[in-house]
């Protein structure tokens, strides 16, 4: 929803009525499951997660077409600075947004049946080893994700298959950061249980509880102004789409077929191409950022510890895509992008800015989150991959090769030029949705489920990184040659047997034609008629026949003269040498070959 105006009379005032009233009830719903959910047990983090989410999706699906389904105070304060809201109307959703929360909580303490037994619940504290400056750092950083994903969703600039079309396209990658930045952060706040007061809460811990209430929530209201502060100029500055100064637009606008991504191979001009490209890497290193959040902030002591990091890593990945995909494609994992230039969809010499992108983004992300996590340092193998538990190198070895060829395989399959639209991306969510699902499985079989047997990441990146900030790089070749040989049987398996143009004639092309092409249809037309004609006349081609539109009555010797209209466009195949007047040509399309006039021909060198 757009800004309300600065209107007056009955209606105006209605509206703002109808506004807060919905950012009350939006409010509402996502706050009562902290109030009801028993935070005495080891599935918190999923079971809040879940929850939270579900009711953020609910809250914005009811409220957004009344007030923009805000909900959340960083996202008004976002809508503000991004001038999409004035701010007498920040005023209204923020109280209408404390409202709802005030009124959530009465009803979940009312109906609790924990709440009445202690005089805390529902309360925000860090836990011990958790210092305030690192709560406010935590909270900075899960509420600038959730901003910069919330203003991608709203950005009005973006390709029309990536903009909000439908209420999915902003619920659903909301929902999902939202289930991520909650599970990575539980984990790291500490609701005080109702029984007792934990043991290792003694001294300082007790005193901390003593602090007045409005001292002990100063970093939950510092850090989410921060968040949406550094939220909004991530986007206004790196992630927005606008055109620039020379018209380039600094996102891919091209329809439907956008979501097969093909990297544009130059812009206007050497500096809008060094700027397409510096996007690039930014856009990538914030998705491996988000990507590599959960490391170091699962705690793997909770029982639903597998699944808890499945669907942090999952909802985080499908709010990085939805992101950065106008931009880069969102390869996130290095193994992809090795695959995207392989089938030839990008220029190898794109490859190294995708990948310092990424390794940038892990390493900022895991290093961060290193410095944050209360367990990182007390349990060293958290974060770690290697062969535990009597795990052959060469089992953890094929472990990798396997998750990494499956989701090379889906991520082809869901950026196959040649597949009906149905199955693969023509709308945004589609192809998050895949990526999504794809390495949800993956990791709760490969990563979380057999952490005590491989320890895989299918992230390359990740793992030496994360080796790195522990000083324990033993058997991290596994982990760094596995998923590159998944990656290289993956791409010969798809684009040899299971794309829908697959045929020798492409597969030669693939492998041999340096102008191999895509977007032509190999097993239907051969090899592409412009490509046959640089080949058997590689000094000139033809761009359009003569501005009239004539029928040539003339014949040639050989009876194959054709006819052409006005702008068409013909490729020579055999320069007219010897001068008897008529030049071999082929048609765009390849249904037409023949000789035309050479004197009605416009031929230009290329």
């Amino acid at each position: 929803m757009g800004n309300p105006g600065s209107g007056s009379g009955i209606e105006y005032v209605w509206l703002i009525i109808r506004i807060f009233i919905a950012e009350m009830i939006g409010s509402g719903i996502v706050n009562l499951p902290v109030m009801l959910i028993n935070t005495t047990t080891k599935y918190e983090p999923i079971m809040m997660g879940m929850a939270m989410g579900g009711g953020l999706y609910v809250a914005q699906w009811v409220t957004y077409p009344t007030s923009g389904a805000h909900v959340n105070p960083a996202i008004s304060l976002a809508s503000f600075l991004t001038r999409r809201i004035e701010l007498n109307h920040l005023a209204i959703y923020w109280a209408a947004q404390l409202a709802g929360v005030i009124l959530s909580t009465l009803l979940g303490l009312y109906i609790s049946p924990f709440a009445k037994q202690d005089r805390f619940w529902g309360m925000t504290f860090p836990q011990p080893e958790v210092t305030e400056r690192q709560t406010v750092v935590m909270e900075i950083l899960i509420t600038s994700v959730l901003i910069v994903v919330y203003l991608a969703t709203v950005d009005e600039n973006r390709p029309a298959n990536w903009v909000l079309s439908t209420g999915v396209d902003l619920t659903l990658p909301l929902m999902l950061t939202y289930i991520g930045n909650i599970i990575i952060s539980v984990g790291t706040y500490f609701k005080r249980l109702y029984e007792s007061i934990p043991q290792s809460w003694t001294g300082n811990n007790l005193q901390q509880l003593q602090k007045p209430v409005g001292k002990l929530m100063i970093p939950y209201i510092i850090g989410p102004a921060g968040g949406a502060l550094i939220g909004v100029f991530l986007h206004q500055v790196v992630l927005s789409c606008r055109p620039s100064t020379d018209g380039l637009d600094t996102c891919n606008h091209y329809g439907e077929e956008l979501p097969y991504f093909t990297l544009k191979k130059k812009g206007t001009g050497i500096k809008s191409h060094l700027h397409l490209l510096l996007r690039v890497l930014l856009a990538e290193l914030f998705a491996s950022a988000m990507f590599t959040l959960p490391c170091f902030l699962v705690d793997e002591r909770n029982v639903y510890a597998a699944v808890s990091e499945a669907v942090a890593v999952a909802g985080l990945l499908y709010g990085a895509i939805w992101t950065v995909y106008p931009i880069s494609g969102a390869h996130v994992n290095p193994i992809v992008t090795l695959a995207i230039g392989l089938t030839r969809r990008i220029s190898p010499i794109y490859m190294p800015i995708y990948w310092l992108g990424q390794f940038l983004g892990a390493a900022f992300s895991l290093s961060l989150t290193y410095c944050l996590s209360p367990f990182a340092k007390s349990w060293p193998d958290t974060g770690l991959a290697f062969p535990r538990n009597s795990t052959s190198d060469g089992q953890a070895f094929w472990v990798e090769c396997l998750s990494a060829f499956l989701i090379v395989t889906i991520i082809l399959a869901a950026t196959d030029e040649k597949r009906d639209i149905i199955w693969t991306s023509g709308d945004g969510t589609t192809i998050a949705f895949v990526h999504m699902l794809i390495y949800l499985v993956n990791i709760i079989v490969f990563v979380s489920v057999s952490k005590n047997i491989t320890g895989s990441t299918m992230h390359p990146f990740r793992s030496l990184v994360a080796a790195a900030i522990k000083w324990n790089l033993r058997k991290q070749w596994i982990y760094l040659t596995g998923p590159v040989i998944g990656c290289l049987l993956a791409v010969v398996l798809y684009e040899v047997f299971l794309c829908e143009d697959a045929c020798w004639v492409r597969t030669k092309a693939w492998l041999t034609d340096f102008n191999f092409d895509r977007g032509h249809s190999y097993s239907i037309s051969g090899t592409p008629p412009e490509k046959e004609a640089r080949r058997k006349c590689p000094s000139r081609t033809c761009s359009f026949i003569c501005p009239q539109r004539p029928k040539f009555t003339q014949c040639c010797d050989n009876q194959s003269c054709i006819s052409g209209k006005a702008g068409e466009t013909f490729y020579v195949l055999g320069v007219d040498d010897d001068g008897p007047g008529w030049t071999a040509v082929v048609s765009a399309d390849g249904a037409r070959r023949g000789f035309l006039p050479t004197t009605h021909l416009n031929i230009t060198l290329y």
